[in-house]
């Protein structure tokens, strides 16, 4: 069984992953709440470790820049990294409803992933409670995942996803 790294297994998203792929895949979960903490070295550096024997690594877990360092020292054989349509609102605006933080490692995200060739970066509006922005469906990111594990789209890909942009529309 093909074996996937799943970061931020126990979010909204990553808990919807997991529940459609687990009787397909070898699924190692990691999370915080599952005792994987992400922050710690030992643990950063076991998980660049198993991508060397893993199909695709799905990284789901916002940690800062992590995100991006997870995506440019993995080595498995597709990587799937889920960034946010905050990065395609202008900055005037961005500003004003999001952390600087948030945005800039977002930002870097997407660089890193434009620099592998195995990656596909999955750009979200929102899934889960927002009033700001309406909410994508979870057949909206998991019929790509699952095209992309299929191999039925080139690599490298970003995918933006959303049902509207509510109020930053009226910014664009």
């Amino acid at each position: 069984m093909k074996k996937i790294i799943l970061t931020g297994a126990t979010s909204p998203i990553g808990s919807t992953i997991y529940k459609k792929y687990k009787n397909n895949y070898e699924i190692v979960a990691v999370s915080k709440s599952l005792g994987y903490d992400l922050q710690d070295r030992y643990n950063q550096e076991h998980l660049i470790e198993q991508t060397k024997t893993a199909f695709a690594f799905i990284n789901c877990a916002y940690i800062d820049d992590l995100q991006s360092m997870f995506l440019a020292e993995s080595c498995a054989e597709i990587n799937i990294s889920f960034g946010s349509l905050i990065t395609k609102v202008p900055w005037s605006y961005a500003s004003k409803i999001s952390n600087k933080t948030y945005i800039k490692n977002k930002l870097f995200l997407e660089y890193v992933h434009k620099s592998k060739k195995n990656s596909a970066l999955i750009s979200i509006s929102s899934f889960g409670p927002n009033e700001i922005v309406p909410n994508i469906r979870e057949d909206q990111f998991l019929n790509p995942i699952t095209d992309i594990l299929d191999r039925n789209v080139e690599l490298p890909v970003s995918i933006d996803i959303h049902n509207g942009l509510g109020e930053i529309e009226a910014y664009l």
